[in-house]
Order: C-alpha cells, then structure tokens, then sequence
C-alpha cells in the first residue's frame, strides 16, 4: 500500500502512505492547500502561498487506522534554522482500504472546522499486484518474478524504496517517493517551506509551507524528474483556479543502496537572482521497509 493515493475529483492534491507492518503503525503525507486557498495578497517564492501539507501518524488494526493529524510550521527550504515545530493533536484521519486499489480517507480537523470522506485510488496502479501478492505477509519467488520490474543493471529501484525519506539535520521536511516499475517513473512529492520564514494567517497547516511533486524515467539507480507546482486550490475541492505547472526546475535522484539517496535540486523560479540548487543526502525516516527492497532487488 505504499505509494501515492488521490481522488481523481480533486487532481493535484493526494496523499503518500507508508505502513510500518513490524511497528503497527501507517504514517501518511498529504499534500493540499488552505481551507479557502490563498489568503488575499499572499506571495511565494517557492511554490503558492495557498500550499498546505500535513502529516498523520496511528496504529492500524486490520484494514483500518486511525491517525493523529500533526502540522508541522516555522522552517525554511532545506535549511537547519529555523528550526520548524511539528505540534500534533491537530485533528484526526481514518484511513480505511477495502483492497489493493482502493481505499477512503477521513478527516476531521477541528480547528479548521472542516470534516468529510476522500475516496483514494493510485495514482498509477503498477504497484498493485505487488500489494496483492503481500496479502498473505510473504513474497514468494514465483510471486517476485511474476512482478513488473525496472530495466538496468546493478543496484536497480524498486517498489521497496517506496517510503518517506528524509535528512536529519532538517528533520521537519522530507521527500515521499514511489517507484512505477511498470513504467520505468519515479514520482515524488516535497513537504518544505519557503525560502523565507512564512508570515500570515493559515486555517490548515501553516502559512510557509511548500510542496512540489516531480516525475521521470529511472535508470538503473538514478531517475531525472520535471518538477511541478500546483497552485491555486482549496482543501479537498476541486477549486476553478487550480493549474499545474511543470518545467519549474530538475530534481535528480540516486540511490546508494536500500537505506541511502542523494536528491539534487535545481529550481529556477525560486530565487529572484540565481537558481535556487543544491543536494540533500536522504535516509529513511524508518528504516524498516528497507528489507523488502533488498528482497525485491534479489
């Protein structure tokens, strides 16, 4: 079930899921803008003023968890400090899957007085059969190679890597990829801020929150993505004004192995002087998905 999960109804906004299986527990990213889009006046460097993102954690029983929602405000893009302040209780998520393909998320989120139901289905459906064939919480040979896999020699990507990742030293901000080996595409989805601390109000989440999502061909260990940014939305609505912009800027990815990646970045629109770039080495946030990547790599 790890990979990228929308409601195609509200394109441009979705949701990464991560289970823990040996800790019981599911972690989600979600991706979004404010309750009512961007406060009026409201500017960005990096991304739209109306971008929101937030993160849940819980423990799941069965098919069905039920997460704490916490938002997470007062960072700057790829920078130590300031440091940003993750405060939970914020409200909560019930995810609930009636299979490999398709699932409904919840919400309810007090402060900001919304509340409903989003039904999920991937984004891209090249990591369902593997979901189907963990059912039975084993992988069997015959089950591994009926899987789609990407072309290349050595350490090659695979579905295992699907997982959130992050770097320590801006712990607070983090990247959610998933590999589609059917296709050869690695897809992404960064949870940061702005160049600058964010200022103004905020219903959902916090008024400097970014994110941007990228796209492109793997090979081998490496993979090019297109960046895009999403702007113009409002939570859990298909908002008029939304668009989606792509060629804002390169983000490459390579993998050492199972537990380590390097992601560089260039984004041209972000800086009014030069292009805003640099490298972030990347470790998972939980290092235990790390075995089925090396058993998918075998």
């Amino acid at each position: 079930l790890n990979d990228a999960w929308y409601n195609p109804a509200t394109a441009g906004q979705g949701v990464f899921v991560n289970v823990f299986p040996e800790l019981g527990k599911v972690f989600i990213a979600m991706f979004t803008f404010d309750e009512s889009g961007a406060a009026e006046g409201a500017s960005a460097t990096l991304g739209g003023p109306g971008q929101r993102w937030l993160t849940a954690i819980g423990d799941f029983t069965g098919n069905r968890v039920e997460l704490d929602v916490g938002y997470t405000t007062g960072g700057v893009f790829d920078s130590a400090t300031p440091a940003p302040n993750t405060v939970g209780g914020q409200g909560t998520l019930v995810l609930e899957f009636s299979d490999c393909g398709a699932g409904t998320l919840s919400y309810d989120l007090p402060g900001a007085g919304v509340s409903g139901t989003i039904p999920l289905e991937r984004v891209v459906k090249d990591n369902e059969a593997l979901c189907d064939a963990l059912t039975d919480g084993e992988l069997s040979a015959d089950e591994r190679a009926a899987l789609p896999t990407v072309a290349g020699s050595g350490f090659v990507m695979n579905p295992g890597l699907n997982d959130a990742w992050f770097n320590p030293a801006t712990a607070g901000q983090g990247v959610l990829m998933t590999v589609f080996p059917g296709s050869d595409q690695l897809f992404l989805a960064k949870f940061t801020f702005d160049t600058e601390p964010g200022t103004g109000d905020a219903v959902i989440g916090g008024a400097g929150q970014r994110w941007f999502t990228a796209i492109g061909p793997i090979t081998g260990n490496r993979a090019t993505l297109d960046v895009a940014n999403t702007t113009g939305g409002a939570f859990d609505a298909a908002a008029p004004g939304q668009a989606t912009e792509t060629g804002q800027g390169t983000v490459t990815v390579e993998f050492g192995d199972c537990a380590s990646a390097t992601l560089g970045y260039a984004l041209p629109g972000a800086e009014a002087a030069d292009t805003l770039s640099g490298s972030i080495d990347l470790q998972r946030v939980v290092s235990e998905n790390a075995a089925l990547c090396a058993s998918l790599g075998n």
